[in-house]
């Protein structure tokens, strides 16, 4: 039963090799990063959307705002042609003069606005060209990496129709722990004892679970927790 672990460990081996050299592609890689970008570039846009609607409202706001205080100076003015009182005049001119200030204030308001519009297009104009860059890459990258899995497909296909038939020669509750401690990221999973110490890890084994391996076969180590056996 051992040597039957070995050779579905070994052809897990092989199987993992083919399916970490895909993993790890340069093309994958390439493919993953200009999506992340799209991803992010995407959700940039709909930041940048939302503000330029933002600052459009808030122009819309100040140039009505301008308008009425604009209006405001035009019928104080006319009026002040009329008062015979020194008093009266004199209040609507400084009342004139402080809507004046407030005038100036909302041009710089005004100007402050336009110049952020400006920016937002401005970044908008250069992420649309960076989009369709990053979108470019990403086609050409993702078809790349597709090519690569389907030139392997065969391959892995054959590997696990051997894992498959070399499993019914093994003893399920066995096998059941293997794969446990295998979809745990423990691999190898079965190694031998080297020197009464674990071939995996490394830490000593006692006398009584040396015992317990040479009347079991196969036990787990009480540290990496991998099935270990003695070769013969």
């Amino acid at each position: 039963m051992i040597q039957n672990i070995l050779k579905y460990q070994n052809i897990e081996r092989e199987l993992r090799k083919i399916e970490n050299e895909i993993h790890s592609c340069k093309e994958r890689k390439l493919a993953q990063k200009a999506k992340n970008f799209l991803l992010k570039t995407e959700e940039n846009v709909g930041k940048m959307d939302r503000r330029a609607e933002e600052l459009v409202l808030l122009l819309g706001k100040a140039k009505k705002s301008y308008e009425k205080d604009f209006a405001t100076i035009k019928e104080y003015e006319d009026t002040i042609k009329t008062l015979a009182s020194e008093d009266e005049a004199s209040y609507l001119t400084k009342k004139v003069n402080q809507i004046y200030e407030n005038l100036k204030t909302i041009e710089r308001e005004i100007s402050s606005i336009s110049k952020n519009i400006e920016d937002v297009a401005k970044d908008f104009g250069e992420f649309k060209i960076k989009y369709a860059k990053a979108r470019k890459e990403y086609i050409q990258n993702k078809g790349a990496y597709e090519k690569i899995k389907q030139d392997k497909a065969e391959q892995i296909k054959e590997i696990k129709t051997k894992l498959t038939a070399l499993s019914k020669k093994i003893d399920s509750v066995w096998l059941k722990k293997y794969t446990k401690k295998r979809d745990d990221r423990i691999f190898p999973v079965l190694v031998p004892v080297k020197d009464n110490m674990c071939g995996g890890c490394s830490m000593q084994i006692s006398l009584k679970e040396m015992d317990k391996l040479k009347s079991e076969k196969i036990i787990e180590c009480e540290n990496c927790h991998r099935m270990i056996y003695i070769e013969s």
